[in-house]
């Protein structure tokens, strides 16, 4: 299900808004997963990062994502840290300041046999920056 975050352009929304929908978004992945009995690998769909257009803030769920093959910063790190979960691997949204409006949504996952966390950029993965 697309969750519309109210129309307004993300700068709108405060570091809490954006962190609360990513809470309730991992949420959402997480019981699609449970409900499908496996976490669903996007990276076995031909899925791109997009920007969403301004005035615009859409928190897709992981089958609102295969459906457009389109998906942001918030959907793509909601959809891996529900997925690394999951999988019962340590994991959580990080939000980094890009401006004093704007925020980047990443990943930390304690991955490998050492147990090192380490940032993750599912966005960069799917074409953000190309």
């Amino acid at each position: 299900m697309i969750v519309d975050a109210g129309g307004f352009p993300p700068e709108i929304y405060s570091l809490e808004d954006l962190a609360f929908f990513t809470r309730e978004l991992i949420n959402d992945n997480l019981e699609i997963f449970e409900a499908q009995g496996y976490a669903t690998d996007l990276r076995e769909y031909p899925i791109r990062y997009e920007a969403e257009p301004t005035g615009t803030n859409y928190f897709q769920d992981v089958n609102d994502i295969i459906t457009t093959g389109l998906a942001d910063c918030e959907d793509l790190a909601s959809w891996l840290v529900a997925w690394f979960l999951y999988n019962k691997v340590p994991a959580y949204p990080v939000f980094e300041q890009q401006s004093p409006t704007l925020y980047h949504v990443v990943v930390r996952a304690q991955i490998g046999t050492n147990k090192t966390w380490l940032r993750l950029d599912p966005s960069r993965w799917f074409g953000m920056g190309r």
